[in-house]
C-alpha cells in the first residue's frame, strides 16, 4: 500500500539561505513587579529593574536603601546566579529609555538620584547609583559610533561626567557600608578614562579580594581586553581560563561561562567564540544551573554560543527549549534569534529527512506511513485544527512534520516543516501521544496532516 498520494515532501531548506521572514509580534509592556519569575520569565528582570525604576519616580528612597542592604548583605541571587543587587544598580543607572533618552528625563533622573544622596548622606547606595548615572551620562553625550565620529564637545562632556563619577565613588568610600557594586562602577569609570592596564588590573585584583563571586568583574575586564579595546587577539580567553583555573571547581567553571556570555555576541563582528573553548562554556553553563538554577536568559545565551560553536544539534535542543521567549540582550533583534534558529536545525532536518525517505521506501516501511498518517487524522487533526486557531498567517492545506518515534510508539521528537506551524500549540499534543509502533526503534518519518478547512 503506497501512501505516495497523501504524503508530500517537506520544503527542501539551504544552509546559504537566509530564515523566512517572520511575523513581527507586539512587543510585551514591562509592568513592574519585584516579584518577577526570572526563571521562565525573560523578561523577569527587566520587571524588577521597572519596579526599581519606579520607587525611584515615586521619590521611595529610603525602601530602596532598604532592598538593596537585604541584597547586600545577604548576598542574594535571582535564579541563573543573578546578584540582585547589581540588578538594582542596573535600575538606577539610566532613565527608562536609557541612552535613548532625552536631555530632560536625564535631568530629571540625576535630580532624583541628588535628592536621595541629599536626604540619606550615608547611603551607599545613592552615591553608587549617582556614579553609574554620571558616568552612563557622559556615554550619552559621546554617542555611540567610532571614535574618529565624535565631536570634540562629546569627548569633553564624557571626561566631565566620568571625572564627576570618580569623585562621588571617592567620597562614597570613605562611608562605613561597603558594597561589591562600588568596585565594579570604578571599574567602569577607570574604563571610561582609559587607565592603564596595571593601574586597571589593580583596582580588578582589589575588587575580587573583597567579593571573588561578583562575576561582573571578571566579564569587565574580559571585555577590556579584547582587540576591539586594543587589547591582543586570544587575550580574553586566556584571561578566562586563568581566571576559572584559579578559582577552580564549579564556580571556575562559572566565571568561564559567564566570561563567555560577554565575549561571545550577535552582532555583526562576531568572530566565532573569540577563542574560548566550546567544552569548557558547556560545563561551566552545566555547573550554573546545578549551583543556581535555570534561566531563560541563560539559555538564550548558551543557545547563541553553541550556535557559534557549530554544535547544531546542541543548540538547537535548547532552541526547542526557549520557544519564542527569545532575549533581546542577547539577540539583538528579534529577525537574529528566528534566522540563527532556523540555521540550526539544517543540519539536523537533513540528516532525519534522510532517514525517513529511507525508512519510506522500503515496503513495512509504507505500511507504517499509511497507517502512521490514518491513525494521527483520525485522532489529532481536530486537534491540530483548533492549534490553527493561533497561527493564522500559515495558509497551505497541509502541515508537514518529521517525527521520531521510540519503538513502543512514543514521540521523541518532532520537528515542524513550516516556521509560522503552530508549534508550541500541537508540539505538546504529539509529545503525550502514543503512535502505532514503528518498524524498528528511533523511527524517523514523514507526516503531512490535511489542515485545509
Amino acid at each position: 500500500m503506497d501512501p505516495a498520494p497523501q504524503q508530500q515532501s517537506l520544503p527542501a531548506v539551504s544552509a546559504s539561505k537566509p530564515a523566512p521572514p517572520v511575523i513581527a509580534a507586539p512587543e510585551e509592556t514591562i509592568v513592574p513587579d519585584l516579584n518577577a519569575n526570572v526563571e521562565m520569565d525573560v523578561h523577569g528582570i527587566e520587571k524588577y529593574e521597572a519596579a526599581i525604576r519606579q520607587m525611584l519616580q515615586q521619590e521611595k528612597f529610603q525602601e530602596i536603601d532598604r532592598l538593596a542592604f537585604e541584597a547586600r548583605t545577604s548576598k542574594a541571587l535571582f535564579p541563573g546566579g543573578y546578584w540582585k543587587v547589581h540588578t538594582i544598580y542596573l535600575a538606577l543607572a539610566k532613565p527608562q529609555a536609557g541612552l535613548k533618552a532625552s536631555e530632560e528625563e536625564w535631568t530629571r533622573h540625576l535630580a532624583l538620584i541628588e535628592q536621595w544622596k541629599q536626604q540619606y548622606p550615608n547611603s551607599i547606595t545613592a552615591r553608587i547609583a549617582l556614579a553609574e548615572a554620571y558616568n552612563d551620562y557622559g556615554w550619552k553625550a559621546r554617542g555611540g559610533g567610532y571614535a574618529d565620529s565624535v565631536a570634540q564637545e562629546g569627548w569633553q562632556l564624557l571626561a566631565e561626567r566620568a571625572s564627576k563619577a570618580e569623585k562621588i565613588l571617592e567620597e562614597a568610600e570613605a562611608l562605613p557600608e561597603k558594597c561589591p557594586e562600588w568596585f565594579a562602577a570604578m571599574i567602569t569609570v577607570a574604563r571610561t578614562q582609559e587607565w592603564d592596564a596595571d593601574h586597571l588590573n589593580a583596582l580588578f585584583q582589589k575588587a575580587i579580594a573583597f567579593e571573588p563571586d561578583y562575576y561582573y568583574y571578571y566579564r569587565m575586564l574580559a571585555d577590556s581586553l579584547l582587540p576591539k579595546w586594543d587589547g591582543a587577539e586570544g587575550d580574553s580567553a586566556r584571561f578566562a581560563e586563568a581566571m576559572a583555573d584559579r578559582i577552580g571547581g564549579k564556580k571556575g567553571d562559572v566565571i568561564y561561562f559567564e566570561i563567555a556570555t560577554t565575549i561571545i555576541c550577535a552582532c555583526n563582528n562576531e568572530r566565532g567564540l573569540n577563542g574560548m573553548s566550546w567544552p569548557r562554556i558547556k560545563n561551566g553553563y552545566q555547573a550554573l544551573q546545578e549551583l543556581y538554577g535555570p534561566s531563560i536568559s541563560h539559555k538564550n545565551e548558551i543557545a547563541l554560543m553553541a550556535f557559534r560553536a557549530a554544535d547544531f544539534d546542541y543548540a538547537t535542543t535548547v532552541f526547542d527549549q526557549i520557544g519564542d521567549d527569545w532575549d533581546k540582550g542577547v539577540w539583538l533583534k528579534r529577525d537574529t534569534f528566528y534566522n540563527f534558529k532556523f540555521q540550526a536545525t539544517i543540519p539536523r532536518i537533513k540528516r532525519s529527512m534522510a532517514e525517513a525517505k529511507e525508512n519510506a521506501r522500503t515496503p513495512e516501511g509504507q505500511l507504517f506511513s499509511y497507517t502512521l498518517l490514518s491513525e494521527m487524522e483520525k485522532n489529532y487533526r481536530q486537534k491540530l485544527l483548533d492549534c490553527m486557531k493561533s497561527a493564522p498567517e500559515y495558509q497551505t492545506p497541509f502541515m508537514g512534520m518529521l517525527l521520531q518515534l521510540s519503538k513502543d510508539g512514543t514521540v521523541r521528537d518532532v520537528m515542524f516543516a513550516a516556521r509560522n506551524a503552530p508549534a508550541a500549540c500541537f508540539r505538546p499534543q504529539l509529545e503525550k501521544a502514543v503512535l502505532p509502533a514503528p518498524p524498528k526503534p528511533d523511527y524517523w518519518v514523514m507526516v503531512q496532516m490535511n489542515v485545509a478547512k
